[in-house]
């Protein structure tokens, strides 16, 4: 459909080497395909079933002839001078040309279809792959979740027997500490009932050669109760835990019977200011005697927090009634027994007793 090179009958441009071009078969001018809004499929549609091709000029100018012929029958045939017109013959070329030009649409139009077709039928599939991928998919998955709807199950079940169980051991245990503090107490209580019979003497000074009966009778003579060799179990004194310290340390002094004990710990309250110039002690700074119960390492521990307890607390009262430790806030309040740190008022609620014991 190309002859030797020339200008677009469109745009006055020359060709290129071997492009594409078509020859409009009534007016014989040649075209660029954009020129007629041809592509390259259409230009090789009509070479294949080698139609002829019109340019959209000439196919205008055919529709313009056609329109006017149709308006001159439409008046009779005469024209407006009376005067006959001359006969009008119809181009066959220009038929032939008209049903190309029509061929060529419906060619493009079902090409088009089929290309639309073609790609909706493969976007289809693609579709449906995809689809029948997502349901597999989509039934693994439920599959999946539904064992672990049943795992799930299975562990909220067993964490609520374990739930159980431990709220079991949980009441167990704390019963367990209960009575585990009742037998510390109970154990630290025995204890503290073998030193019912015995009293601890601070203050007196440190002699070369002395004997700890001696000075225990010396302070029974200075508190007018006489102390014989029968009444004493075992006497002796402590060294002091601080190697440093100047004052010695105190004489354990253990009584054969506890009312002997209890009417020498009488005798030591009646008593008050007893010092180591009363003791016959002339050299040195004169010390204070104290005579206490006796108390167990624990009992020990257990005074001093409730001496710190005192102080914080603005408690007005601390002491050792036969190896019991008392507080009291005030003068009108109860004493309260202290036999575990967990009775201490800070810490938890407290017994309030008499001072009978």
């Amino acid at each position: 459909m190309s002859d030797s090179p020339q200008n677009c009958g469109n745009c006055s441009k020359g060709f290129a080497n071997n492009a594409y071009r078509v020859k409009c078969l009534a007016c014989c001018k040649v075209f660029h395909l954009p020129c007629q809004k041809l592509k390259k499929e259409d230009y090789l549609f009509l070479k294949e079933k080698r139609n002829s091709f019109t340019c959209s000029d000439c196919v205008k100018r055919r529709r313009g002839s056609i329109s006017s012929q149709e308006s001159q029958e439409s008046t009779g045939g005469e024209n407006p001078e009376g005067r006959s017109s001359p006969t009008t013959h119809k181009d066959p070329t220009m038929d032939e040309v008209s049903t190309a030009q029509l061929l060529l649409a419906i060619n493009n139009l079902r090409s088009e279809v089929n290309t639309a077709n073609l790609k909706f039928d493969k976007r289809y599939t693609e579709l449906r792959e995809e689809m029948k991928d997502f349901k597999n998919h989509l039934n693994k998955y439920s599959d999946t979740i539904e064992r672990n709807s049943e795992k799930m199950e299975s562990l909220t079940s067993e964490l609520s027997s374990v739930s159980e169980v431990f709220g079991g051991l949980s009441e167990k245990c704390s019963a367990l500490e209960t009575r585990v503090r009742e037998l510390e107490t109970q154990i630290a209580d025995n204890e503290q009932s073998s030193l019912n019979n015995c009293v601890e003497i601070s203050g007196i000074p440190v002699s070369d050669n002395e004997n700890a009966i001696d000075l225990v009778k010396l302070v029974g003579s200075a508190l007018n109760f006489e102390i014989t060799n029968s009444m004493v179990n075992n006497c002796f004194r402590r060294r002091p835990t601080n190697n440093a310290s100047s004052s010695g340390g105190s004489i354990f002094l253990s009584f054969s019977r506890k009312i002997e004990k209890d009417n020498f710990v009488k005798a030591s309250r009646e008593k008050q200011n007893l010092t180591s110039r009363q003791l016959g002690f002339i050299e040195g700074e004169a010390s204070k005697i104290y005579i206490n119960h006796s108390l167990t390492f624990e009992k020990r521990k257990l005074l001093h927090a409730a001496k710190m307890f005192k102080r914080d607390n603005n408690y007005k009262f601390v002491w050792i009634r036969n190896g019991n430790i008392f507080v009291r806030k005030d003068e009108n309040a109860q004493p309260i027994l202290i036999k575990t740190a967990h009775d201490l008022p800070k810490n938890g609620p407290s017994r309030s007793l008499s001072t009978r014991t």
